[in-house]
């Protein structure tokens, strides 16, 4: 038989089981909530590094929206020079949107001409700085579009670290006419990023593409450019995917890092804990319960020792007791039992010891329920973060539409099963049909285009079911042409395609440049062709050595050279005078000159041969002298050029061209009319653009490439003054010229 343990062995292992058992349930509790902690703190710093590139990216895509859509705005005020109008803009760019530093507006070649606010950071009232070597300018001259910028170190006024937000501004033609640039505050980013960090031990940085620090708690991101593109950590990011977690050894410490790329942008996020940060309070709890257990287990041995010893020897008693009186019962002796034990006294203390074990459960009970409290205010806050992200996230999902809305393209959403789910405003306004049913599918979708466009069904399956792109065009009631390039793409959302998208745009401007790029490639080789072959002609026949020609037969085939070599020097200088107004920097020097005289020397420098058969008469209605501000070879080129137009396109017997000098309180006035073969009013809209010419036949017969009244609207534009034209088809025509007068500023 096996042998029975003894009640004291078994009194103490008994001990021993339960003080340790107890010891292992609650400490194994705890490491558990630990663990639960741990995890808890790394989801949240990946759930903070999340949310940080998503506010970063956010927080630079809405001040360059709001960049984007200004310069769009302001473009008429840039053309006219309405630079009041323009400060007033910024100005209510900088009070909703305080994160600029300051904004301004450049011309193309770089220069500042308007800052907002005058007064800047270092208390300097703003300069016309030229910004031209700054890279973000290059890249806006290469790129025609918006640029965002790498961080630099600031100046005109500043000497902060920024980031450059540049737009350009288009005229009406579509060609750059200077850009709108924004420079946001770092400083805000800064301040932000460390509020969001609870601890003092983990770290935000924020990088430009280039691996500037633009947020860094141990650099002096407001006032130092530091490169971190060496950095062990930036090395590590750029060799992973767009965002993620690791553990890297930074120096003598291991880190806990996690990062997001914003891909827009190409700036990286990441967010730098110890890793004993983390991990120390669940460290420190599985050596406190190994240690509070070896400590348990002896505190158990030598008291159950001591317990055992005290009960075993009451037990003995009372055994002796019991076998003494059944001995006396036996012997029918009196035995006074309670006499000699009242009750074992080792009862009492076991009653202690277990009423202090009882304490101690309490004790670590209460300091499970505070941590059970702990536990509930983080979950509490938990909850109220969340609740804010989502208010946000309902912000910003109504920023988004408001954004969509205001697209100047059209974008319309569909899910998987082509039910349309979004469309904006531009978009319905494209395919509007009122005597279709609403849009609801990609099939109602197709049924308008073939309805509005000149489009086949087999073209729009292709597109819908390939991708790419679909030029569309449309014939408007006034006769003219108008484009679309529609654009098909797809919706994800987690690596999982949940929908496409179609973005439709408005083409009609590329379209009408590409065709006036073919109009001068036209038109130079049709101009240069004829002299360059008569040069070829009279040359070659002068270097015959078998002839010895006359004197005056070479003197007339040099003359023709010369006369064929200045019209291809006028070519020339039509189209730089061209290229200097499209550009805004036709130069002119005014200064004051005497209207009558400017029309005399013009009519005499017409050349002899369009003089013959024509008549000028000048009337000069000025009293007094009709003295302007002007550049007098300017005046006489649009003088001069409105001349041979009226004897050129002149088919009557006798030629007459008659000028009138006149004056009112605002401007000189010279009109300038002939009976000539007129201009039918379909076209007078159209001959002050390039390259029109209303006649082709006619043009070619007289020569000319379009260019010389666009040239002339140029000239009266950089004066300040207008020109006016009212004709009727074998009448003739009357052109108005309006010069302001002496003393109004003319811009140079």
């Amino acid at each position: 038989m096996k042998k029975n343990k003894s009640f004291k062995r078994e009194l103490i292992l008994s001990f021993l089981i339960i003080g340790i058992t107890s010891i292992i349930i609650l400490g194994s509790f705890q490491i558990y909530q630990l663990y639960s902690l741990v995890n808890e703190k790394q989801s949240n710093q990946i759930a903070l590094t999340t949310f940080m590139e998503d506010y970063i990216d956010n927080y630079v895509d809405t001040h360059a929206r709001i960049i984007e859509t200004m310069s769009y705005q302001i473009s008429d005020d840039v053309s006219e020079g309405d630079f009041a109008s323009i400060q007033q803009d910024l100005s209510e760019i900088k009070a909703h949107y305080p994160g600029f530093v300051n904004l301004y507006i450049g011309d193309p070649e770089g220069q500042a001409m308007l800052f907002y606010p005058e007064v800047l950071t270092d208390g300097v009232i703003e300069e016309n700085y030229n910004f031209s070597d700054r890279r973000y300018y290059q890249e806006l001259i290469n790129k025609q579009t918006s640029v965002i910028s790498p961080a630099f170190h600031g100046r005109g006024g500043t000497d902060l670290l920024l980031v450059a937000i540049v737009s350009p501004i288009f005229d009406d033609q579509g060609n750059m006419q200077g850009y709108l640039l924004g420079a946001l505050d770092l400083n805000e980013l800064d301040s932000y990023t460390s509020n969001r960090i609870n601890d003092d031990t983990s770290k935000t940085i924020v990088l430009d593409r280039e691996n500037n620090a633009i947020v860094h708690p141990d650099i002096d991101t407001a006032r130092e450019l530091v490169n971190l593109s060496n950095n062990e950590i930036v090395n590590h990011i750029e060799g992973n995917q767009t965002s993620g977690s690791f553990t890297i050894k930074d120096g003598d410490e291991r880190k806990f890092i996690t990062y997001g790329k914003i891909e827009s942008l190409g700036w990286t996020v990441w967010i730098s804990s110890p890793v004993i940060a983390i991990i120390g309070e669940f460290l420190d709890s599985i050596f406190a319960v190994i240690l509070v257990a070896l400590l348990t287990g002896a505190i158990v041995i030598i008291t159950s020792l001591l317990l055992t010893n005290r009960l075993e020897s009451a037990i003995h008693k009372l055994l002796h007791y019991i076998h003494s009186y059944t001995a006396s019962y036996k012997k029918n002796e009196p035995f006074q039992l309670a006499a000699q034990i009242s009750g074992p006294s080792e009862m009492n203390e076991v009653l202690i010891h277990f009423n202090g074990m009882m304490e101690e459960i309490d004790y670590n009970r209460e300091k499970l329920m505070k941590l059970n409290t702990e536990l509930e205010e983080r979950v509490r806050e938990r909850t109220i973060n969340l609740e804010n992200k989502n208010k946000e996230l309902r912000f910003k999902h109504a920023e988004l539409s408001a954004v969509l809305e205001s697209m100047f393209e059209g974008i319309m959403l569909l899910d998987n099963k082509k039910q349309i789910r979004y469309v904006n405003e531009f978009f319905l306004k494209v395919i509007e049909n009122e005597a279709l049913p609403p849009l609801q599918t990609l099939e109602d979708v197709s049924e308008r285009l073939l309805t509005s466009f000149d489009v086949t069904q087999e073209e729009l399956d292709s597109f819908f079911n390939e991708g790419g792109e679909l030029k569309l065009k449309n014939k408007l009631e006034s006769g003219k042409d108008q484009f679309y390039l529609l654009h098909r793409f797809s919706v994800t959302s987690e690596e999982e395609q949940i929908g496409f998208g179609l973005l439709i745009q408005d083409i009609t401007k590329e379209v009408e440049i590409d065709t006036l790029k073919d109009n001068l490639i036209s038109l130079t080789s049709h101009e240069f062709k004829t002299p360059i072959t008569t040069i070829k002609g009279s040359v070659e026949t002068l270097l015959r050595n078998d002839v010895d020609w006359e004197p005056e037969f070479k003197q007339e085939l040099l003359e023709g050279v010369l006369e064929d070599i200045e019209r291809i020097q006028q070519l020339v200088n039509d189209w730089m005078d061209i290229s200097k107004i499209e550009s805004g920097t036709m130069y002119i020097e005014p200064r004051q000159i005497h209207a009558d005289k400017v029309i005399q020397e013009s009519i005499d420098r017409i050349p002899p041969v369009l003089q013959e058969d024509a008549t000028f008469q000048f009337h000069n209605e000025v009293e007094g002298k009709a003295v302007f501000y002007a550049d007098k070879e300017r005046v006489q080129q649009v003088l001069l050029n409105l001349f041979t137009n009226a004897l050129r396109y002149n088919d009557a017997v006798h030629k007459e061209v008659e000028i009138i000098l006149r004056k009112n309180e605002e401007y000189i006035i010279i009109s300038v009319s002939d009976n000539g073969i007129g201009i039918d009013e379909k076209h007078i809209e159209r001959i002050f653009n390039r390259f029109y010419q209303v006649d082709v036949t006619a043009t070619r017969r007289s020569g000319g490439t379009g260019l010389g009244l666009a040239i002339v609207q140029g000239v009266m534009e950089a004066h300040q003054g207008k020109i006016n034209v009212e004709s009727s088809v074998d009448t003739g025509s009357t052109f108005t010229l309006y010069f302001p007068h002496v003393g109004k500023e003319v811009n140079k």
